[in-house]
């Protein structure tokens, strides 16, 4: 059988190449997310194949104030009829993107006749259809061409049941079940307990988090031992699936093997993970939704519960008593034992040190003179405070603009501005304002947890994503003829109002980016390669000393069990610890950063914003 395109529609490989025009395309659907909530719209994603394109298809996000407006998706095997959608490059991917004037049909897999039943449906007669509010019927082209579609695109692997299509009447846990990662599969959902191996934060809030229970399953990467081939197949470059950071500081560390799986977690899961998880945590994830890569490879993602879209599906198992978490302590015990090793750590007395074992030694006398540098800083500091008051102000830290009054931490993040009304009366929820404070607060966490990835390198393409031309200058700097790469701070801060509120659920937290000129100024310093700079390292972690007390060191008790969490805070689901940081006086600024289009393109109808804050005129004096 054959079948034209109806007029005015084009194939889905010509609509790849068609950006920012208005396009009809039609296809099939091969993979389906449901409805979630953005600051505005719900959003579904679908992707679509057609005969000339089978390969990764085309993925298509459609927004629409309420359900009537997006797509019906029933299964796989469904065929949608887009009208008026344009495509857009998102990070080097072509998306297409529906807008107001966009339409959608949907023709029920199970509706649409073989081919010799066609001959109805060429007059006027209508398939059973789903159209959103306001859009026309199928015409008898688009509908002939649907059968064609569905003749022709029988061998596609379609699942017998929709990817991620729940009944609007039961949230999406419900439908999950248990399972160790050994046996995942690809399109479906499951709720999986393992230990963190990896924390690492992407672009626009994002966060890859990836696990283990150690069961093995086929379908994941392959990390190689240390004895297992070169060491370029040990390399593993987080958030970068396509190599373009440098992969000399991205060493995979383990388990080995068949053992890790990578999830990307959405908000509001990214910002608890990033703050509360940090590596050999073990957690609770429900709703994982498993799927491939683009190596073939088994990944997971976790985006929010549309019915409670500030539900957190990630979990920290604090107790031993959990019989899961015992399951995956006792295969970890089983993995590690077959794993030999090849240095003790007693050296023979008839033999000098190894080189490495030298190293170790001389990394062990650094780290025993800091602690005795930090602890005659604290000393001094407390001398200097003159007072054991918790609520002391801070006087090594200071800030500009003292004429202007301070805002609370509380009223900052739930500010009244945000609520406004168009002129037209209709009142709407803005996604962040443009805003300058001054406020007394207190740090209770920072992020990234380890000092030496306070610093970024330009070229590092995880945390630079801006576009490079080959012969771009412009992340290096020369010094004394010599070329060397440009480093910036770039990490955040987690604060709370200086004077905590007795009531707990009053207590707010807000988490600010001290980055670029603003973090020079704060630190006095400018940033350079922190793992091979001890000295600026230590000078680091003095500035920061003074500004949150003794907030790494308890951190640094709690990746062992040594700590107990802040009350108040755990109770909100909050990261926190309680610390000697003493209150003090900031700059606060907010701003929005544009998410969902392409850089640049801020009059998009369909671009999302999200809110920031940072600091900045502040800085610590010591």
């Amino acid at each position: 059988m054959s079948a034209n395109l109806p007029q005015n529609y084009c194939t889905l490989p010509e609509a790849l190449k068609t950006c920012e025009k208005p396009i009809n395309v039609i296809g099939m659907v091969t993979d389906h997310m449901p409805p979630t909530r953005t600051r505005d719209d719900l959003l579904c994603t679908l992707v679509l194949q057609d005969q000339e394109l089978r390969s990764n298809g085309l993925r298509v996000r459609c927004f629409g104030r309420t359900e009537e407006f997006l797509p019906k998706v029933k299964s796989l095997g469904d065929v949608v009829i887009l009208r008026n959608i344009k495509v857009k490059e998102f990070r080097g991917e072509a998306i297409a993107m529906t807008n107001k004037s966009s339409s959608c049909v949907v023709l029920y897999h199970e509706s649409i006749p073989k081919p010799g039943y066609q001959a109805p449906f060429s007059g006027d007669r209508q398939l059973p259809h789903v159209a959103t509010r306001g859009a026309a019927s199928p015409s008898s082209p688009e509908q002939l061409y649907a059968i064609y579609l569905k003749e022709n695109l029988n061998s596609l692997e379609l699942h017998a049941h929709s990817v991620g299509v729940q009944s609007q009447h039961q949230s999406s846990p419900r439908q999950t079940k248990f399972s160790l990662i050994k046996d995942i599969r690809p399109q479906s959902f499951y709720d999986l307990v393992g230990q963190v191996i990896k924390v690492f934060p992407t672009s626009y809030g994002e966060v890859d988090l990836y696990v283990t229970d150690y069961t093995s399953n086929s379908l994941l990467p392959d990390h190689a031992s240390p004895n297992e081939g070169s060491n370029a197949e040990n390399r593993h470059n987080y958030g970068d699936e396509f190599g373009y950071s440098d992969p000399v500081q991205q060493k995979w560390q383990g388990p080995f093997g068949k053992l890790t799986l990578k999830i990307e977690l959405k908000h509001p899961h990214a910002s608890y993970a990033q703050f509360q998880v940090t590596v050999g945590d073990f957690v609770a994830l429900q709703n994982v939704r498993i799927k491939p890569d683009s190596r073939g490879n088994l990944e997971g993602n976790i985006f929010p519960d549309h019915l409670a879209p500030d539900r957190v599906l990630v979990q920290k198992i604090t107790t031993s008593k959990n019989e899961r978490v015992r399951n995956v302590k006792l295969r970890k015990e089983e993995y590690e034992s077959t794993l030999g090793t090849s240095v003790t750590d007693e050296v023979p007395a008839n033999r000098q040190p190894s080189a490495k074992s030298r190293k170790r030694d001389k990394k062990q006398k650094k780290a025993e003179a800091r602690k005795h540098g930090e602890a005659r800083l604290r000393d001094e500091i407390k001398m200097l405070n003159g007072t054991k008051d918790e609520n002391q102000k801070n006087q090594h830290v200071q800030c500009q603009h003292g004429a202007v009054s301070l805002t609370r931490i509380r009223d900052i993040v739930n500010s009244p501005r945000l609520q406004d009304k168009t002129p037209s009366g209709i009142e709407r929820m803005l996604p962040f304002i443009n805003a300058k404070y001054r406020s007394s607060i207190r740090v209770v966490d920072f992020h990234p947890h380890n000092l030496e990835d306070f610093a970024h390198a330009y070229d590092d393409a995880v945390y630079n994503d801006a576009e490079h031309s080959e012969n771009d200058d412009q992340d290096c700097m020369e010094i004394d003829g010599e070329t060397h790469k440009k480093w910036e701070w770039g990490f955040y801060l987690l604060v709370e109002d200086a004077r905590r509120p007795r009531i707990a659920e009053l207590r707010t937290s807000l988490k600010l980016l001290v980055a670029g000129k603003d973090a020079e100024f704060l630190l006095d310093m400018e940033a350079t390669d922190l793992r091979k700079d001890e000295e600026i390292l230590s000078k680091l972690r003095e500035k920061l000393f003074i500004l949150w007390g003794d907030l790494e060191e308890i951190k640094a008790k709690a990746a062992i069990g040594g700590y107990t969490p802040d009350p108040a805070l755990s109770m909100l689901g909050k990261a926190g610890f309680p610390c000697s940081s003493r209150p003090f006086e900031c700059c606060i600024m907010e701003y929005g950063v544009p998410v969902g289009s392409k850089e640049g393109d801020e009059e998009d109808a369909d671009l999302q914003w999200m809110r920031m804050h940072k600091i900045f005129d502040t800085t610590i004096k010591g």
